[in-house]
């Protein structure tokens, strides 16, 4: 038989609880109640997934030879119309440094158009739109989907016309390459962290531009996230 006073029992026995931990932590009992709060965050974070390898403020891009060759063999030079008349001379590994710590991708961009390449497993894929733009530009790592390897997620800006930014990621496991909906028009985005381990979108400003493959680029004001949202990779725009 069900006793319909199950739920008051239950509330005054959790309530009995409580004092109990009052009374014997004393004066500390604020202290005991943070720990436990902690303990949850701490368990929260657990459910992220990996670490959000990501800029905090400032992100510099150095181009490199290294991998071209490799890079060119795949691609065939012949990506785009460019491609048979300058050959490798055209295309520079732009992988930031946190990136190669962290995975196995490479990132490549065309000195000219912009246009950037994802190298992965000696597989080449296209990043996204490029013409009028500076092509790739942010770059960061997350593991959104908690499947325990990093997506690359990474903004690039395009439009001759009214120029915009926009956001994808490649998935390493699918082999899918995917491109949120939101653009931002008239304004340069790049990836941060935060201190709460979430991986941000904001406007930023070019802090200095030597080329399309040496530059660097400071966040300025917050925009959204990028989370998990029903087990889907979603971008929240505030």
């Amino acid at each position: 038989m069900t006793d319909k006073r199950g739920g008051v029992a239950d509330k005054s026995r959790f309530w009995f609880i409580v004092l109990i931990v009052l009374v014997g932590c004393g004066g500390g009992a604020m202290f005991c109640f943070s720990d436990y709060f902690s303990y949850l965050s701490d368990r929260s974070s657990e459910s992220r997934g990996l670490e959000v390898i990501a800029p905090e403020f400032e992100m510099s891009i150095t181009p490199s030879a290294s991998q071209v060759s490799e890079f060119m063999k795949l691609q065939n030079g012949s990506v785009e119309e460019y491609g048979e008349e300058y050959g490798a001379e055209l295309y520079y590994n732009i992988t930031p440094d946190f990136i190669a710590d962290h995975s196995n991708f490479l990132i490549f961009k065309n000195i000219i158009s912009g246009m950037g390449y994802i190298m992965y497993e000696n597989e080449i894929y296209i990043t996204g739109s490029y013409f009028g733009g500076y092509g790739i530009t942010g770059m960061a790592l997350a593991d959104i989907n908690q499947d325990g390897c990093y997506e690359l997620y990474y903004t690039y800006s395009c439009g001759s016309g009214i120029p915009r930014s926009e956001i994808g990621y490649f998935d390493p496991v699918t082999g899918d390459t995917v491109v949120f909906d939101e653009a931002f028009f008239l304004s340069q985005i790049m990836l941060t962290g935060d201190e709460a381990g979430d991986l941000c979108v904001r406007t930023a400003k070019t802090a200095e531009r030597d080329s399309m493959v040496e530059y660097s680029i400071e966040a300025e004001d917050f925009l959204g996230r990028i989370v998990n949202e029903n087990n889907k990779i979603t971008l929240i725009v505030d």
